[in-house]
Parts: structure tokens; C-alpha cells; sequence
């Protein structure tokens, strides 16, 4: 291409030449473009002769065209010369591959993250189904899969879901609860108590932890006698005819069994943790505030206090007395 343009170049100063006016066989093709210009440039004798320039157009159209069909010889050759190179290697990195998926999904993750923020439980159900069918084996997207289904109430996709989880994982206390619970939610009490008590096969003797949400997934679903059955028989084997006392006590107040349940509710006040024992005493001045259950209450109450002193009982009956106006 370089010699292409000099070429072209010395083709456009060809046709340019200086001639005399006075010779009679000018070195000039027929046609011609004359140009005069006075040249003050002095002769012999002093006198001035003019100069004229003459352009040839013939000749330098012709060159032109010359010129033209080497440059587009030249391109065609270009074009040629690129399609007979072979097409490059693409090397394929399935490390920056599978990252971009790794980024792909915790975009998405928290995308489904900021939806359930927002309250926005199907369209962050949407963007997990997605993710489960992708892996269905992560317990992170499965976890907050089955949430926005019950937050839904689509108890017979949380059955679903939580059946397969249980099929891969039997040993899984979790997926053992969430199935139990939503049996008892689409009111198949039967597989319900089966499904609650696959849960409890799994807890070990002595964890009362596990053994409460138990306890508290049955009085929530409906299970209360159920649930007394289980506190009676992990108090048996615990030797501990507290244990489990504010949750007995909802029960029968449930059932409005007001003087068992405020004597159940004394005995959680002598419990060590920091949210029983106030969750007791609260419900306790609950209770002394009705009518109808007052009075069995205040009697459950002055009977512990003759056995013995008892700081939080005699806290109870004060608040109760003075909020009542009685001062003697």
C-alpha cells in the first residue's frame, strides 16, 4: 500500500510542466488546459516574456484510473490475505466460568434476600425456585425457599419440599418439625402426630431444648393434649415435676383451667433462665386482672405465700392489691 501511494503521488505531479509560448512544437498533448502567468523574470535585452503552464487533463484522467485499479487490486488482495487466515482458538477458562455463576447466584441470592425484606414473598419465591432447580441440594436457598412458603401458606409446597429434604437427610431434626408442622396446618392431624413423633425419636433423652420447641410446635398447631403427653413423659424421665411449667400452663390456661394454670406459672417463677421467669410473672398479673380468674388466682397465690416467703409472689399480689385500691 506504501508504494500504492507513492506511485500516486508521482502520477499527480506528472502532468504539470512549464512551457514557451513561442515554441512552435509545444511537448503538449491536443488537450489542453492553458494557464498564462506573467513572470517578471528579465532577458536579454531587457524585455519580459511570458511564461504559460499547461495542464494535460487527458493525461491525468487516464493516470487516474491507473492509479484507481492498482489501489482496488491491492484491497481485493487485503480481503483475500484475512479470509484465508484461520479463525483464532478460543481457549475456554472454566474457572472464570464457574465464577461467573458462583456471582450470578449470590446476586440472585440477595436479590430474593431483598424481596422478602420487602415483603415481597412471590416474586422472591420465584427467584428461588429458580436457584433449587439449579442445585437442590443448598440448604441456604431450600431454608429461605420454605419460609416464603409459609409465609404464603402454601403448606402443601412446604410438605412437598421438606419430604424430599427428610428423604435425603432422615437424620435432620429441622425437616422433620417443618413437615410436622405443615401437616397440622392443612389439618392431617393423624400424619401430623406421626411426623411429631419421627421429631422426637430423633432428640436425645436430656436435651429439654429440642424437647420444648416440640412441646411449642404442638400448642401452636392445635395439639394440645398431645403436647401434655410429651411434657408429662420427658418430666418422668427428667425427674422433674417442673419442667416444661409456662408451657403447661398455657395449655390450661387455654382451657380455662385458671387455678392449675396459675399454679404452673408459680412454679416457672423459680425457673434460672431470664425469659421464663418473667414471662411467668407477667402472666400471672394477666390473669389477676379478669374476673373470672382473679379470684382462683389470688387463692393459688396466698397459698404459697403461707408455705413460705416468696419474694415475686409477694411482688405480684402488691402490684394486684394497689392497682385493685385494696390498702388493708
Amino acid at each position: 500500500m506504501i508504494h500504492v501511494l507513492g506511485l500516486f503521488g508521482q502520477v499527480l505531479a506528472l502532468p504539470w510542466r512549464r512551457c514557451d509560448l513561442t515554441d512552435k512544437n509545444p511537448p503538449c498533448d491536443t488537450l489542453t488546459w492553458t494557464i498564462r502567468r506573467q513572470v517578471t523574470r528579465p532577458r536579454r535585452g531587457g524585455a519580459v516574456r511570458p511564461d504559460v503552464t499547461r495542464f494535460n487533463l487527458f493525461r491525468v484522467v487516464t493516470e487516474l484510473v491507473a492509479t484507481a485499479f492498482l489501489v482496488s487490486l491491492c484491497l481485493v488482495g487485503d480481503l483475500f490475505a484475512q479470509e484465508e487466515k484461520p479463525p483464532p482458538v478460543e481457549i475456554i477458562d472454566f474457572k472464570i466460568i464457574e465464577k461467573d455463576q458462583q456471582l450470578d447466584e449470590r446476586g440472585e441470592l440477595r436479590l430474593a434476600r431483598r424481596l422478602m425484606q420487602e415483603k415481597n414473598y412471590p416474586a422472591a419465591a420465584a427467584v428461588l425456585e429458580g436457584l433449587y432447580e439449579q442445585d437442590t441440594t443448598g440448604a441456604v436457598v431450600i431454608n429461605l425457599l420454605l419460609m416464603c412458603y409459609e409465609q404464603l401458606g402454601y403448606f402443601p409446597k412446604v410438605e412437598m419440599l421438606t419430604r424430599r429434604c427428610a428423604k435425603l437427610d432422615p437424620a435432620n431434626f429441622v425437616h422433620r418439625m417443618r413437615l410436622a408442622e405443615a401437616l397440622a396446618r392443612q389439618g392431617r392431624m393423624d400424619e401430623a402426630r406421626a411426623a411429631y413423633a419421627e421429631a422426637e425419636s430423633l432428640v436425645a433423652p436430656n436435651d429439654t431444648a429440642r424437647c420444648r420447641s416440640i412441646v411449642a410446635s404442638m400448642i401452636g398447631n392445635g395439639l394440645d393434649s398431645l403436647a401434655l403427653t410429651l411434657i408429662d413423659a420427658a418430666r418422668a424421665r427428667l425427674a422433674s415435676p417442673m419442667l416444661f411449667a409456662l408451657e403447661r400452663g398455657r395449655i390450661y390456661e387455654g382451657r380455662r383451667r385458671f387455678e392449675e394454670a396459675s399454679a404452673e406459672y408459680f412454679a416457672a417463677l423459680g425457673s434460672d433462665s431470664e425469659s421464663i421467669a418473667p414471662e411467668a410473672e407477667k402472666k400471672l398479673l394477666e390473669l389477676l386482672k379478669y374476673e373470672e380468674s382473679a379470684p382462683l388466682v389470688e387463692k393459688t397465690l396466698l397459698g404459697q405465700v403461707e408455705r413460705g416467703v416468696n419474694v415475686g409472689v409477694a411482688r405480684i399480689l402488691s402490684f394486684f392489691y394497689l392497682e385493685a385500691g385494696q390498702f388493708d
